[in-house]
């Protein structure tokens, strides 16, 4: 890991029969610059360079914003309190570093500097290392704000927080994991690809006191991922195209309910990790789901179809997980938006998203899948 570490940041030289070969490093690059004790001022068009090799090397790592000076040179600030990197005229100086907990951001319109702690002690010669680096320990391999709001520290700590939960039940993540915070329209995603995880968190996400739930949601699709899951399983995937078949009027609104499948599956972990909270934020997170969508009902039918499913999966997660009673008043809710809507389907929905199995064969899975297809047309038609 050093060595490749090394080659890559500062280049290797090598000699075949008498003659030397020069393998140039990222510091080398018009645009980058190495400052000393594992730190490298990097501007934003090569920065994604840099970020994707640490990732993949699941090498720690943190980025910050750098602000431009004077156009000589760059002066760069605020990267820990009373503590100041300066570069001017091509010569720079270097006092003090970041705390190891510190986690920074990176805008796209700014220069960035990249800290890791396995860069190792460097001196001000980049060929020499004075420590080999470590293997990173968290899966986390980078927080990235991209909204230019903050929120890089909350993050990670909440993700690690997550994490040490799962750990406790015999759940860990394996790929590595690169978080982005954006401004987005729902609370948070997962993308996986490549034996690798993205992690998109919102802003709004940030902000509120959900963020630890939205990272044990989250965290669940990604286990659900790695183990092939019948939700989660590309194989499947296809399958589905092939047996499943709904009007093209409906493709937005079964889309949607099928995703609430794929939560289901993801919140059976969540669920499990935060089983001991005192309060239950489960249900009031989705009580404002039910709530919200009565105010959403319009005239296509399978806009409110798909709004009775968000509102199944709400009742059906809650009870799957004992967290609803029979007499609650959110049923009498979610019946009169279907009343309204000229159709009742919130029953079997909700019957749908509780009873799920646990871990069904594929075979199953497209059963099932078909089985929600049935009861959203028979919604729609009636």
């Amino acid at each position: 890991m050093a060595h490749r570490l090394q080659r890559f940041v500062y280049g290797d030289t090598a000699r075949s029969n008498g003659r030397e070969y020069r393998y140039p490093g990222f510091v080398e690059k018009t645009g980058v610059r190495y400052l000393g004790q594992s730190v490298i001022f990097v501007r934003p068009n090569l920065l994604g360079e840099l970020v994707d090799f640490l990732s993949k090397s699941r090498i720690e790592h943190e980025v910050t914003a750098a602000a431009v000076g004077q156009s000589r040179g760059w002066t760069i600030s605020g990267i820990c309190p009373k503590r100041v990197v300066s570069v001017r005229d091509a010569t720079w100086s270097f006092s003090g570093f970041c705390p190891k907990s510190l986690v920074v951001r990176c805008l796209r319109s700014l220069p960035c500097l990249l800290r890791s702690e396995d860069f190792g002690h460097m001196s001000e010669h980049p060929q020499r290392f004075f420590r080999i680096p470590r293997v990173a320990r968290s899966v986390l391999t980078a927080v990235v704000d991209r909204s230019g709001r903050g929120g890089t520290r909350k993050v990670k700590a909440a993700f690690e927080e997550v994490a040490a939960r799962y750990e406790e039940h015999g759940l860990r993540v394996s790929w590595p994991v690169s978080a982005e915070i954006v401004s987005m329209a729902i609370m948070g995603a997962t993308k996986s690809s490549d034996s690798s995880h993205t992690l998109f968190v919102s802003v709004r996400a940030v902000e509120s006191g959900l963020l630890d739930g939205l990272i044990a949601h989250e965290m669940g699709h990604m286990l659900r991922t790695e183990s092939g899951h019948a939700s989660h399983n590309a194989e499947v995937f296809r399958a589905l195209s092939r047996e499943v078949r709904i009007p093209r009027a409906a493709e937005g609104a079964f889309s949607a309910a099928f995703n609430h499948i794929q939560d289901i599956y993801a919140d059976d972990y969540a669920f499990l990790v935060f089983s001991t909270d005192g309060d239950d934020r489960a249900y009031e997170f989705f009580s404002q789901w039910i709530e919200g969508n009565a105010s959403m009902r319009g005239r296509n039918r399978w806009k409110n179809v798909s709004l009775a499913a968000t509102n199944g999966f709400a009742l059906g997660n809650l009870l799957r997980h004992g967290r609803l009673s029979k007499d609650d008043p959110l049923w009498e809710r979610a019946h009169a938006f279907d009343r309204e809507a000229g159709f009742e389907a919130v029953a079997a929905l909700a019957n749908f998203y509780a009873k799920l199995p646990e871990d069904p064969s594929p075979e199953a899975f497209v059963t099932q899948v078909n089985t929600l297809a049935t009861v959203m047309t028979r919604a729609a038609s009636s």
